[in-house]
């Protein structure tokens, strides 16, 4: 059949009025697709951070996230010597809080730490846990509870893993200049980091826990237990320090929570969670 250029026409009106449809309704998804959404928009920083920081890490956070809305936060808590192999090999943290100095100035000696940017930012210190069933004495001080460990009245100790917790090295220290690690070592039972031993202590397994001060005391809280403090002299020093990672991906906003944290609202922060110097360290 042969179509008229008036029959042809005839057609035009309903496909123009399909085709006016369909640019519209792809004019509106580009639409949706360029407008940004609030969730995404924050920028996240990846945060590794000792476990004796747990407890002040909350408060560390909302703080900060007062001066920054924008950043969103994403901490893992775990032990320091474990970070420091995961950032050697690329793991994608964009700020490394460690319990100590050491594991960060070797990440800063391998080149796997941004230029300038390490920084001492608290102290840690070490403390006995002891189960309230133990019968010691209201007054026994930190060289005699740690002397204690050696005999028959205590069964079993829990210590974060020394090669890879600062404050498990801490105490290995302590025990070994007391002449007493070589009668404590078979007793140990030990996690990689001090969070995951306190369920040792928590549980029954084990009536004594060596822990980083800023747990221990919320530990002993809770139990009812006793809490001792070691003497800082019995063990190396624990200033507590910070890098950023050489390929941090958001290495800007770690630069502002390292300078958070060194500002009074973090140290106040950080020293009610007895993670700062005091007199007696």
């Amino acid at each position: 059949m042969t179509h008229t250029r008036a029959q042809l026409f005839h057609f035009t009106p309903f496909v123009a009025l399909i085709l006016v449809i369909t640019l519209a309704t792809l004019a509106m998804i580009a639409s949706c697709e360029r407008k940004p959404l609030s969730p995404a928009s924050k920028r996240v920083l990846s945060i590794a951070a000792a476990a004796s920081l747990k407890l002040a890490m909350d408060e560390l956070v909302q703080a900060f996230a007062k001066e920054r809305p924008d950043v969103t936060i994403e901490t893992t808590i775990g032990a320091s010597g474990a970070f420091s192999q995961q950032i050697a090999a690329g793991a994608p943290f964009d700020l490394f809080l460690s319990a100590d100095a050491a594991f960060p100035q070797k990440l800063v000696d391998g080149g796997h730490a941004a230029s300038g940017s390490m920084r001492v930012y608290g102290a840690n210190s070490v403390s006995l846990v002891l189960a309230k069933e133990l019968n010691v004495s209201a007054d026994i001080d930190g060289v005699a509870a740690l002397q204690m460990l050696g005999t028959d009245a205590i069964s079993k100790v829990a210590l974060a893993d020394p090669r890879l917790a600062p404050t498990g090295a801490a105490g290995q220290q302590a025990l070994e200049k007391l002449g007493v690690w070589s009668s404590v070592e078979p007793k140990l039972v030990m996690a990689d980091n001090a969070e995951r031993v306190i369920p040792f202590f928590v549980q029954g397994g084990a009536p004594a826990v060596i822990l980083p001060t800023s747990l221990a005391r919320e530990v002993a809280t809770r139990q009812g237990a006793r809490l001792v403090r070691i003497p800082g002299e019995l063990h190396d020093a624990l200033p507590m320090a910070l890098i950023v990672p050489r390929f941090a991906k958001n290495a800007p906003d770690a630069q502002a929570f390292s300078e958070f944290l060194a500002s009074p609202a973090g140290w106040s922060i950080l020293a009610t969670h007895d993670l700062q110097p005091t007199a007696a360290r």
